[in-house]
Order: structure tokens, then sequence, then C-alpha cells
């Protein structure tokens, strides 16, 4: 491994996390509490369950997210300062050149924005994610938040970016956001690549991506997510493999 590697295996996050006021420098919590900050100096803009921020200029340097989880209380508020954008995810804010496999969010996020910035992202599982692979992850809980930026069930804005047997089912109320979708707000920096990828079509949203394009992520009721041939591909099994369905409402989870 090299020295700039980082990786976090079966971290799990379940408590408050709340940035407000001017801004907050690099907050992260695994399973912790985070305050406000006062600072003049932002160094980073992310709130996440488990990872705030982790940008890599150059892919020197890989992290990785294994086996993890988070059911946190994220809340980010009255961003008025400096910081002329924040990320905010259920897992992570902000990621650049990492790869994730079989971890899920299933978190609460209340975002309110203060500045109408077009720059916040939002997603049930990462707010912003760049150069990173996504394998066997989903994002469930719910996004209250009036940001004019970008929203996504799984992620709020996406670059190079490759979703490999993921799914969002998170209920949204996002009236301001100019670029919402029901797993991406927004993509950019092509190639983003989907295989067997899904949203939750019942929760109101009927775009998987509010701006850009992203083939082979399929809208689907709760029934339909529940049968058992939607992850038959998956490298590590699901707990509908070998069910007929699952309930309205009972989503498909990752076996532990």
């Amino acid at each position: 491994m090299r020295s700039s590697d980082t990786v976090l295996r079966s971290a799990y996050a379940s408590r408050s996390l709340s940035r407000s006021a001017v801004s907050v420098q690099c907050a992260w919590a695994g399973g912790g509490s985070v305050q406000a900050v006062a600072t003049t100096n932002v160094s980073c803009s992310g709130v996440g369950g488990i990872v705030a921020e982790a940008t890599r200029a150059t892919a020197s340097g890989v992290g990785s997210i294994a086996d993890s989880s988070s059911t946190a209380s994220i809340v980010v508020s009255r961003l008025t300062g400096a910081s002329s954008s924040a990320f905010a995810g259920g897992v992570a804010g902000s990621i650049s050149y990492w790869t994730v496999a079989n971890s899920f969010s299933d978190a609460a996020i209340s975002f309110t924005e203060g500045n109408n910035s077009s720059s916040h992202k939002v997603g049930g599982f990462v707010g912003d994610a760049y150069t990173t692979t996504f394998t066997n992850a989903y994002s469930t809980g719910s996004i209250t938040t009036d940001t004019h930026g970008k929203v996504g069930g799984f992620v709020g804005e996406a670059g190079r970016v490759t979703f490999n047997t993921t799914y969002a089912a998170v209920s949204m109320t996002a009236s301001s956001s100019y670029r919402i979708g029901g797993f991406a707000g927004s993509l950019y920096s092509s190639p983003n690549q989907a295989t067997s990828s899904f949203w939750d079509t019942s929760l109101g949203f009927n775009a998987a991506v509010g701006y850009g394009t992203l083939a082979n992520v399929v809208g689907l009721t709760p029934a339909d997510l529940g049968v058992a041939s939607t992850f038959s591909g998956a490298t590590t099994p699901w707990d509908i493999v070998g069910d007929v369905g699952l309930p309205a409402g009972n989503y498909p989870r990752l076996l532990s």
C-alpha cells in the first residue's frame, strides 16, 4: 500500500453532524458529533457521515471505503460567509480518486444554504464525486434542502464516475434546486458509466439525472427493486437473492 493511500473499512456513523454559520474547517465523523468552527481560511467544504472531503489533485493516491455504512443525521445551515460552495452526503461530502464497495447510507440530510449558490452539491450517498468507482452501494433515507445547487438521490454531482450495482431510494424535498435527479443531480467530465443501477420512481422523480446523461440507470418501483433478478450480477450477495420479491418499501440490502 502506498503511503498516500487511505483505506476505510467497516466504518459506521450514526450520530448527528452539523455545519453552520460562516464556515467549518474540514469536519468529519465516524459516529461522532461535529460543531461549527469559526475560521478565516476554509480548506474544505464537505460534511459526510464518514468522510468530509478527501480530494486529490492527481491519481497519485487512492482512497477506499469498504463494508461501511452511515445512518447519520446531517445538518448544514446558513452558509452566508466566504465559502462559495458546500458538499453534503450520507457517507461522504466530497471524494476524488476513491473506490467505494459494499457500503450504504440511510442518512437524514438537512441542507439550508442561505446564499443562493448553484455550486452546492447534496447527495444521499455522496455530495460530490470525481474519478471514483462505486460497487455494490446504495442510498436510502431523506434529503430536505432549499439549495439552488445540485441534488441527487445517490450523488449531487459526479464526473468520470463508474456505478456498478447501485441504487438510490431517497425521499427528497428540494424545490429550489435547478439540477435534481432521482439518482444524480448533475454530471460532468465524461465518461460517466453505470451497470445494474437504479432509482426508485415512486418517490416522485421521473428522471435519473437532473443535468447530463447516464445510460443504464433504470427507474423502478420498490416492488421491482425487490426482485432477485435485479441484482443477479452482483459480486457480493444481496439479501434479495433467491427471494421472489420484497414488500413495497422494503428495499434490497447488502448481506453483512
